[in-house]
């Protein structure tokens, strides 16, 4: 599958140290400047904001979530509220597994060939947001559309890898045959279905609604099309999509906000989507995701109490929290987001074990972490291990030091200039890094100042995304490299560290090889996995720990604040994985007083489904939530492993990718 895309997501990557003073001054002067740029939202939905209600959730976001095309590039706000309007036939569990969604139960088997077969039962009653009956016919042209050439989708790769898709009981079961087996296939199946009956004959990218369909906020005039001067009044998809998940998108503005309400349909005829135990309905009736362009203005909203959860920019999360405001709480949540620096291990002296274990530990991580300006942890190997205290980073303990392990390994000084030469012959180290990211240039430039310290010189490169991935990692024409990586400690990196994936492309940039590690790789990704996923990460993890082909330096954290009266939010889960339907707030009881919100957007309320049969009794053997195996994302999948590429301006949050297998993630520092 297309596994990288040319922008960072997230909204969390770098900003300069202005944009730290600026948010610092703004809070001391109480906000008033920053807030009076931003737009007044219309009437109804500043209603919204004000409704501190039971039943209502205000949801606080530096950026916007662009796109909500499921199978697409997804931002992290993008993927948030993608996992409440769409839905796929499984998804991911707080665990990492695999659950039914759409799908009421199935079973993961395999043929004689081993290759992966899903049979799934789907739920009755199931209604697209505009009222028509979901069919099984939607679930195959889904999987059409995300393995076209043209649809450029993150999980093009695992879409061509069906052999056949079988509807089975007039469509109430669906069998789905894989070529070969990998976790990764099932990762395919928690990607949001599309409705056919909408999108047929079109580009997913530039897929419209029909006319039928009202725009609810008009930021600006519809866009003309190309050569014509005319404009197109339909409204685009992946700004109103209409999915299968508990909530559907009734009004938005780009740049201003999102708002949903709980599908209507839900109480009639059961939910869509799988709903928490002992939930029938979705905990609140509206959800409104106010986007702030300015982060002075998010701040202010949420002091000011018209949020019940804010994402918080890194990095004013530690003087925000100074602020000591009353009935908050900060939580910080582990990212797969790790900053990495890349060792060619098929070029001298890379090659070479000790050189790497030099160039890990000259690393002074506290400084970086200090040049980055976010919210992280240093880093002592891969993700899911230990992590170094500051001072044991800036002075690791026992073995050799970083030059004697280097004159050991033939680096020395031959002519008595201070640099370090290899073979008799002057050596330089280069290090390549991405445009447009002014956190990785610092920390590049910080590396070369370590390397001065045991004499290397190093020099550093900036180059495009694209020339950086396609015209020096690839090919192998580096030295070392410094980039993001998403490696989620509960997903399978096959893909980042195996020498020849089954599945999917490789991004073992720096060529390490290891039989032992392409063995405890390919268990992982097995349906079931061959061992513990636990067992295989700690395996995977001391390989790579042992072994040096990146230095692991920083891994950068989710920061949310949120009211203490908002109840059921996991801090063991990124920001984008929160499962909004297992929350809920104190107070009144769930749901509306009348009158109390204003009524939905103009998106019309769907007439009543025809009846559709009760499935046949499931004959199968299984039940949902069978496999246990790592593996990627929920509705609009969190990535599993991939490299994080240029950062995206603070006002927008840039596309992400969403995928399964090795997808571009929220960004790293």
């Amino acid at each position: 599958m297309s596994q990288m895309n040319a922008a960072e997501g997230g909204g969390r990557a770098f900003r300069s140290r202005r944009l730290v003073l600026v948010c610092l001054v703004g809070l001391a002067m109480g906000l008033a400047v920053g807030c009076s740029r931003e737009r007044a939202l219309p009437p109804a939905q500043q209603a919204l904001l004000q409704a501190d209600e039971a039943g209502v959730l205000r949801l606080g976001v530096y950026g916007d979530p662009l796109g909500l095309t499921p199978g697409l590039a997804l931002g992290e706000f993008g993927r948030l509220v993608t996992n409440l309007v769409h839905a796929g036939p499984l998804k991911r569990g707080p665990d990492g597994g695999f659950l039914p969604d759409l799908f009421a139960s199935f079973v993961p088997t395999q043929d004689e060939q081993g290759n992966l077969i899903v049979e799934g039962a789907w739920r009755t009653g199931l209604r697209w947001h505009d009222g028509t009956p979901f069919a099984a016919r939607d679930f195959e042209f889904t999987l059409q559309i995300l393995a076209a050439s043209e649809t450029n989708s993150p999980y093009a790769d695992l879409a061509r890898r069906v052999t056949a898709v079988q509807t089975l009981d007039r469509g109430r079961r669906t069998r789905v045959v894989f070529a070969g087996n990998s976790v990764q296939f099932l990762d395919l199946l928690t990607v949001g279905v599309l409705p056919s009956h909408l999108l047929e004959g079109q580009k997913l990218e530039e897929a419209r609604l029909p006319v039928t369909f009202q725009r609810v906020a008009t930021p600006s005039p519809p866009p003309a099309e190309a050569g014509s001067g005319t404009t197109d009044a339909r409204l685009p998809f992946a700004q109103f999509p209409v999915g299968l998940g508990p909530y559907r998108v009734v009004a938005r503005e780009r740049a201003q906000f999102v708002e949903l309400e709980a599908w209507p349909g839900q109480v009639a005829s059961g939910p869509a989507a799988t709903l928490p135990e002992g939930r029938s309905v979705p905990p609140f009736q509206r959800i409104l995701v106010r986007c702030h362009p300015r982060v002075e203005g998010l701040v202010e909203d949420f002091r000011a109490g018209r949020l019940d959860w804010m994402s918080v920019p890194p990095e004013i999360a530690s003087r925000l929290e100074e602020l000591r405001i009353p009935d908050v709480r900060f939580v910080r949540t582990p990212n797969p987001a790790c900053l990495v620096w890349g060792f060619n291990t098929r070029r001298p002296p890379l090659d070479r074990l000790p050189v790497r274990q030099a160039l890990s530990r000259v690393v002074d991580r506290p400084r970086l972490l200090n040049t980055l300006a976010v919210d992280g942890v240093i880093m002592a190997g891969p993700p899911g291990g230990e992590r170094l205290t500051a001072s044991a980073a800036a002075a690791p303990e026992g073995g050799p030091s970083p030059a004697d392990l280097l004159t050991q390994a033939g680096l020395t000084d031959a002519d008595g200039d201070g640099w370090r030469d290899l073979d008799n012959k002057p050596f330089t180290l280069s290090i390549l890094t991405n445009q447009m990211n002014l956190g990785r240039k610092a920390v590049a430039d910080r590396l070369a100042a370590d390397l001065k310290t045991v004499g290397i010189k190093a020099t550093v490169e900036i180059l495009s995304w694209s020339d950086l991935i396609g015209k020096r990692l690839r090919p192998g024409q580096f030295d070392t490299f410094l980039i993001g990586l998403s490696v989620p400690h509960d997903r399978s990196w096959t893909n980042l560290w195996h020498s020849s994936p089954p599945v999917g492309e490789s991004l073992n940039f720096t060529g390490f090889t290891s039989p032992a590690l392409d063995q405890a790789l390919e268990a992982w990704d097995r349906v079931p996995p061959g061992a513990s996923p636990t067992s295989r990460l700690a395996e995977v993890r001391d390989i790579l720990a042992a072994q040096v082909p990146v230095a692991w330096l920083v891994q950068t954290r989710d920061v949310m604040a949120f009211r203490t009266r908002l109840e059921g939010v996991d801090p063991t889960r990124l920001m984008a994985e929160q499962d909004l339907l297992t929350w809920s707030k104190g107070g009144p009881a769930s749901g509306l007083a009348s009158g109390a919100v204003p009524p939905a957007g103009t998106l019309p309320t769907p007439a009543p489904a025809p009846a559709v049969p009760a499935p046949a009794p499931d004959s199968g053997s299984g039940v949902g939530g069978s496999s246990t195996g790592p593996g990627d994302g929920p509705a609009a999948p969190a990535p599993v492993s991939s490299p994080l590429p240029a950062s995206a301006p603070p006002s927008a949050d840039a596309p992400v990718g969403s995928g399964a297998a090795v997808v571009p993630a929220p960004p790293g520092p």
